[in-house]
């Protein structure tokens, strides 16, 4: 079943037990950067069509306000 343009989501999720942050995604674009990037595949998602799971450390990942006007 191939996805549309809307239901091809990345999804960033992290709990205070884990070390880094799971991105999972089914965009390729952002499935051949984390891959290109050396990135850690995590286990397979099962039942999501073209869902690939990636580790990325902790500190890697920034969430920035929007600058002032």
């Amino acid at each position: 079943m191939n996805l549309t343009r809307e239901e091809r989501e990345t999804i960033v999720r992290t709990s205070d037990a884990d070390d880094g942050w799971i991105i999972s995604t089914a965009s390729l674009k952002y499935i051949r950067k984390f891959t290109k990037l050396g990135y850690q595949q995590s286990a397979p998602t099962s039942g999501l069509d073209g869902y690939k799971g990636f580790t990325v450390p902790r500190n890697l990942v920034c969430f920035q306000r929007p600058p002032k006007k």
